[in-house]
């Protein structure tokens, strides 16, 4: 390269092959990543003399790696380091044609220089000519490059020479060599993505300090050419030299017009060519020559290569994949010659002994790669050949224990390869024979008259492996085998020896004793349940209580004369017998074991007349509201003691619906007639059955009313019919019974609930009747006990002036304290049992995770308390000890409710919560709220809707003890279940 320049760039020495067809027959292809070689030809790389062998694929135009510059270089901002292109520029190429050979990856540039040609436009030429870049345009043809090779540049590395393949879309493989590393500053703007001007991501912009020399002789280069070669401008005094095997010398086109001393380098074809390149500190050299692809097999290219200066490492680049943009660096050993062939020609550099682990005095085997053409073995592994042979394969016995590293030296065209390996040799010693005794049924104990035995000798073992030799003496008769079997024929006693060897020749033998017995039969068990039906029923059968005392019972075979036995698998004790008829019947068992010995019993069942079951009575109501959930029943009898199924059928307009069993429940959805039918049937399949059985299904409402448990004289009480429907139409108006007398005593309109006062203690059983907009009612009806109000006691007369006072109860008093982000503690002192224990509960923690906030509580005490203090915990999870609630559709919060230091018992206690509509998900009403208290599994409560906002609804529950309550988000059913005690309608009843 000449080096008269302004700045000298450094490239590494790059070899490119470009292939197309893989012959068939070609393995080993180095790289375990996607390729995307497949097809292409792999070429061995050999150093004679050397350990040095290395299968190598070219690259081709489909690797991502391999994107020509022209395309690379396209008009877009540059964002900074670490782009996944190469280059980045401002200057595309118009005249791109998509060809993809190797000038389009990479190719050589010069600086101004004088063109020799006469002529007025000849005399200032710069860069490059058209016919060696054709894939530059003309504006980068005249641009002042650095003397060296363009493209692929992070390929490149300062003081190293490297070589690949590259196959272009026609299959024409070149071979691409580049030395050195490129440093480009000419400070322009198409120079940017080459001088680093955009920063460390891109560009030959580190300095390459050195310089050196490459003089390489090809020997047997395949028909080709050079697609380019660095140097290679257009002067005389060029620094390097490229000649043939005929001293020919050649040089750049234009020269060789103008010089008989130059022939143009396009005018090489193969055969030996000799080069020496010499490049200048941050210079590089180069070149490619396109042919490869006429290797044929059995031919080499030899490559003699020196080096000076600062070049410190030699390799080829091997493509291991389509993933992988780098592929991987083979060392190659400098001033060694290197020869090039097609195929995947290296040894494979392995060594296997069978056996791997031997006693002393066995012989082992050894076997390696089969390409080679000597092979010197060293047994023992101390570096010396104990035995030199032309073939793959070896033997040697090892006289002494110890683990010894055998190895091989493969010797083929000059290349050497050494594989090794470890052979374990221990003591010889001789092996333990042992075996197992085991008849058909797996008893080691008992073995009969002509059951098959089974001798199994894998217990017997040895140091190191047995021989496959196990040789039996049976009663005197000879076997061979690891497992062999044997029935005797009379009972006696016998002897069994076994005799096994080790792989080195040792033996040793056991003696076993085998008792043979007399057969015995087994017994048969027969069992029928039940033992008495009528005709048709099915009968169970079972036979799983038969045995055998020396063997296994193998079949069960079941008979019964005049009756149909089906039997799905005799291997299997139970089956299931039918009798048509009545009459008295014997079932019988055969039971077989394992020897062929059999056992017989039976079993008498007695079948009576068939007869169909008896419908006693029903239940169904005779009108009905449409969407309102109702129950249904029957009782029904038969001769049997078998269960009878019940099947249910409602029909209306048309559709027809199917329940099962005693009892059900059921919800017609339209008005107007409907139908009931109710089917028994025995285990006999005989049927019972109804007539359709008529039901009005109305647009009346449907009432449901809730009240506590208990209360006290002149306390106000909430009688509740807010979980009252109607389905079809609207509830306009509650008239309320409070005594159950049938008079009305209060009428509400909007409000679903009241309050009432009882005067008197006694048993109350409030009604109230609910009317639609149509007009339709219905009632519904609770109970309540009302107990007599505790009075409080009053004071005597006083001195002096004598009369009386009454000193009253001492006044209620109530702090509520916070325990915790989501506890709090209500004291209360001087607690009376006429007046409800009222506390307000600050907002919790947990509050905003749930969408619950617990507002406050009201405490009725059976009884005055002087000191009581109430706890509550709210919570998002379950409070420890309390199981979750499963019972709603989702959990959103719990509160954990107890007391401390209570002296009497709670008669209800009500909490007040707000909920979150958001909470709520898709639900849109407070009626989807549902609260329940944790007893011994939990139990839904009353709750109301108090107040509604367009964020939140207020809701009250009531329970009668203290605990844990939940709180959830539960879609109602289009009707809750009717509580029928409260209902008036009319069943049918028969």
């Amino acid at each position: 390269m000449n080096v008269d320049r302004t700045t000298i760039a450094s490239i590494a020495l790059t070899v490119l092959l470009v292939t197309s067809a893989l012959p068939s027959g070609i393995a080993g292809v180095v790289g375990t990543a996607r390729a995307d070689h497949d097809g292409s030809p792999v070429y061995t790389i050999t150093q004679p003399g050397t350990s040095v062998c290395y299968e190598v694929n070219p690259y081709t135009a489909s690797h991502p790696k391999m994107v020509p510059e022209v395309e690379l270089r396209e008009v877009e901002p540059y964002d900074g380091p670490g782009e996944p292109a190469d280059v980045y520029g401002d200057f595309e190429n118009p005249d791109w044609n998509g060809f993809e050979s190797i000038e389009s990856q990479m190719d050589y540039r010069y600086r101004n220089d004088t063109d020799p040609r006469p002529g007025e436009e000849n005399v200032s030429m710069r860069g490059q000519i058209r016919e060696y870049a054709p894939y530059l345009n003309d504006q980068f043809r005249w641009e002042p490059w650095e003397y060296g090779t363009y493209g692929k540049y992070n390929w490149s590395a300062d003081g190293e020479s490297h070589l690949f393949f590259y196959e272009n879309p026609n299959g024409e493989v070149s071979l691409v060599v580049r030395h050195d590393r490129l440093y480009e500053e000419t400070a322009i703007s198409s120079h940017n993505p080459y001088n680093g001007i955009h920063g460390p991501g891109d560009g030959f912009f580190e300095p390459s300090p050195g310089g050196g020399t490459a003089d390489w002789t090809f020997e047997n280069l395949p028909s080709g050419e050079w697609a380019y070669i660095d140097d290679m401008y257009p002067r005389e005094n060029i620094d390097d030299v490229y000649t043939d095997g005929s001293g020919t010398r050649y040089g750049h086109r234009n020269l060789a017009e103008k010089s008989d001393e130059f022939a143009p380098l396009r005018a090489f074809d193969g055969g030996y060519f000799d080069i020496h390149w010499q490049w200048g500190p941050g210079g590089t050299d180069g070149g490619a020559y396109r042919g490869f692809h006429n290797l044929a097999e059995g031919e080499s290219v030899t490559i003699d290569a020196e080096f000076t200066g600062d070049i410190e490492r030699w390799a080829v680049r091997n493509n291991v994949g389509h993933d992988d943009m780098d592929g991987e660096m083979l060392d190659l050993r400098m001033g060694e010659p290197v020869v090039i062939e097609r195929g995947a020609n290296c040894l494979d550099a392995r060594v296997e002994a069978d056996p791997g682990t031997v006693e002393a005095g066995q012989s082992v085997t050894f076997t390696a790669d089969d390409s080679a053409e000597e092979y010197r073995w060293d047994f023992d592994g101390d570096g010396e050949t104990d035995d030199t042979t032309p073939r793959a394969q070896v033997s040697h016995t090892y006289e002494s224990a110890g683990n010894q590293q055998a190895a091989v030296t493969m010797v083929a065209d000059g290349q050497t390869v050494t594989a090794s390996t470890t052979v374990e040799v221990r003591a010889g010693e001789p092996p333990t024979a042992d075996f197992t005794v085991e008849d058909d049924a797996g008893d080691s104990e008992y073995h009969v008259v002509g059951e098959t035995i089974t001798f199994d000798g894998s217990a017997s073992s040895d140091n190191v492996a047995l021989a496959d030799s196990y040789e039996w003496r049976i009663d005197g008769t000879p076997e061979t085998g690891q497992r062999v079997s044997r029935a005797f024929g009379s009972p006696g006693t016998y002897e069994v020896t076994l005799t096994v060897a080790d792989r080195s020749g040792k033996t040793a033998n056991v003696t076993k004793t085998v008792r043979i017995v007399a057969g015995d039969d087994p017994t048969a068990r027969a069992a029928a349940s039940p033992a008495e039906v009528e005709a048709g029923a099915p009968i169970t059968l079972n036979g799983s209580a038969s045995s055998d005392e020396r063997g296994s019972v193998e079949t069960y075979e079941w008979s019964a004369p005049g009756g149909d036995v089906t039997d799905a698998d005799q291997n299997t004790p139970g089956a299931s017998v039918t009798f048509p008829s009545p009459g008295e019947y014997r079932v019988n068992l055969t039971v077989t074991d394992n020897n062929g010995n059999t056992g017989t019993d039976g079993v008498a069942v007695t079948v009576t007349n068939a007869s169909d079951p008896a419908i006693e009575n029903y239940t169904v109501p005779s009108e009905v509201s449409a969407g309102e959930t109702f129950d249904v029943s029957a009782n029904a009898t038969d001769n049997s003691d078998r269960a009878l199924t019940y099947a249910w059928t409602f029909r209306q307009g048309g559709d027809a619906d199917r329940r099962e069993g005693a009892n059900a429940t059921y919800a017609f959805d339209g008005i107007g007639d409907a139908t009931v039918q109710l089917v028994v049937e025995d285990a006999a399949g005989r049927t019972a059955a109804t007539e359709r059985i008529p039901v009005e299904v109305t647009d009346a409402p449907s009432a449901r009313l809730s009240v506590p448990n208990r209360t006290r004289t002149g306390k106000t009480v909430t009688l509740d019919a807010s979980n009252s429907t109607d389905s079809i139409g609207e509830i306009v108006e509650y008239r309320w019974d409070f005594d159950g007398n049938g008079t009305i005593d209060a009428t509400t309109t909007a409000n679903a609930t009241v309050t009432h006062e009882y005067g008197s203690s006694g048993t109350y059983e409030p009604v109230v009747t609910v009317v639609d907009d149509d007009g339709n009612a219905d009632e519904a009806s609770a109970r309540i006990e009302v107990e007599s109000e505790r009075k409080a006691a009053t004071g005597g007369g006083g001195g002096g002036g004598g009369g009386s006072t009454s000193l009253g109860p001492p006044p209620v008093v109530t702090e509520t304290e916070r325990t915790g982000p989501n506890a709090f503690a209500i004291d209360v002192r001087n607690a009376r049992g006429d007046e409800a224990v009222k506390a307000d509960l600050p907002a919790s923690a947990v509050a905003d995770e749930t969408g619950v906030r617990f507002r406050a509580i009201a405490v009725d005490l059976r009884s005055d308390d002087t000191h009581v203090v109430f706890e509550s915990s709210a919570s998002a999870d379950p409070p420890e000890g309390a199981p979750a609630l499963d019972s709603a559709g989702r959990t959103l919060a719990y509160l954990d409710l107890g007391a401390s230091a209570l002296d009497t018992g709670v008669e209800n206690a009500t909490v007040e919560f707000a909920v979150r509509r958001s909470a709520l998900g898709a639900l849109t009403s407070g009626d989807d709220v549902a609260v329940y208290r944790n007893a011994t599994e939990w139990e839904r409560l009353d709750a109301r809707v108090v107040e509604a906002t367009d964020d939140t609804y207020r809701i009250a529950a009531t329970t009668d003890e203290l605990g844990t309550l939940a709180v959830g988000a539960n879609r109602p059913s289009r009707s809750p279940t009717p509580d029928w005690s409260a209902k008036s309608w009319r069943p049918v009843t028969t």
